[in-house]
């Protein structure tokens, strides 16, 4: 069960999604050419994973923090600001220095969003981020499968679904949240997500 969390860990969610859209909705993000996909997914693992998780081992070594898991609810505070930090940054930068439409910078500006959130609550509230990650990327497939309908998503949704109850049963089992916490985590993921996409894209 840890194997599960640590595979479909929340960094990694941004990737997943736009590695999604790229091979199963190519519409939805025209302005990356085909021949270049590979390198901006790399790009956005590097930014929204590579990067934040080095900070959290730089807070780890630093014993800022004191195990990865962070199963204190203050220990996420700081962490989980850098990584907001560095999703704005991300955002920032992509959306000033190049011209990837509308939708690309909704679904960033949802899942930076997200993060705040979560950030915020972690000053009175544990909730689950892996829960968050799973249903941010769900809520923003129905949104786009709703707004922009030709495209070939059914399979990649059943596919989360049944990842996102894996992930959640894998917290539980690892007594890492309660169900209440993964409950809220999922409703704040896919809330924030679907509403962007379906308000603003």
């Amino acid at each position: 069960m840890q194997a599960v969390s640590v595979l479909l860990h929340p960094l990694l969610m941004p990737t997943l999604l736009f590695f999604i859209l790229f091979y199963h909705a190519p519409l939805v993000i025209q302005a990356i050419p085909r021949s270049k996909t590979h390198l901006f997914l790399l790009v956005i693992l590097i930014t929204t994973f590579i990067i934040p998780v080095l900070s959290i081992v730089t807070l780890r070594l630093t014993k800022s923090i004191s195990s990865f898991q962070m199963r204190d609810r203050k220990e996420r505070i700081v962490p989980f600001f850098f990584i907001f930090i560095f999703y704005a940054l991300t955002t920032y930068l992509f959306i000033s220095k190049f011209d990837l439409g509308n939708v690309f910078f909704i679904i960033l500006s949802g899942i930076t969003t997200t993060i705040f959130i979560i950030t915020i609550t972690a000053f009175f509230w544990k909730i689950s981020v892996h829960s968050a990650g799973l249903t941010g990327v769900i809520g923003s497939i129905f949104a786009i499968n709703y707004k922009f309908p030709d495209n070939q998503l059914f399979i990649p949704v059943i596919f989360l679904i049944l990842m996102a109850g894996l992930v959640m049963s894998a917290r539980l089992y690892l007594n890492s949240h309660t169900p209440n916490e993964i409950f809220v985590g999922g409703i704040v993921g896919f809330m924030i997500n679907y509403w962007a996409i379906l308000i603003f894209a």
